[in-house]
């Protein structure tokens, strides 16, 4: 993009907004495993959507009714960071025919592209400032880890 201004030129280099490669079973797996807490019937367009976030190591899927969150990290090399929301079930149906292929995720000018196996598509994304927020978890409420150990013995009477 070039933009002129009183006898100077400025050149502005835009810069895609994520990138990430994935394969695509593990992709239609994230995206299968936060699809319970999308909005069904909603008039906020945002609620059909997923947020997805790649912040090296990880990519990150989200979804939400306004009454459950569903949240799913896949640890994965991310060549930039950089997230967006686009509508679930349109990129499920892009992905699901795409078998046992790496798929590219980058982000340009308010456009998903996904390419993979000699194909480009793009989709219209959403910011991702528009997505709700996550919900915390007072402390008092948060459930730890608690490990027990005991002889295999010991388990099998219990369960016997």
């Amino acid at each position: 993009m070039t933009t002129t201004m009183k006898n100077e030129t400025v050149e502005t280099v835009v810069q895609p907004g994520m990138k990430v490669s994935i394969h695509q079973k593990m992709l239609v797996d994230a995206l299968n495993s936060v699809s319970f807490a999308l909005s069904k019937h909603s008039t906020l367009p945002i609620l059909a959507n997923v947020l997805i976030t790649a912040e090296h190591p990880f990519l990150t899927f989200a979804t939400t009714n306004l009454e459950s969150y569903a949240k799913m990290e896949l640890p994965i090399i991310v060549t930039l960071d950089g997230s967006c929301t686009v509508n679930h079930n349109d990129l499920l149906t892009i992905l699901k025919p795409m078998k046992n292929i790496m798929i590219t995720l980058t982000v340009e000018d308010d456009q998903l592209m996904i390419n993979g196996g000699g194909m480009t598509v793009s989709l219209p994304t959403m910011a991702s400032d528009e997505f709700p927020y996550e919900p915390s978890v007072k402390e008092e409420d948060r459930l730890y880890e608690q490990r027990v150990t005991l002889p295999a013995s010991t388990f099998k009477q219990m369960v016997n």
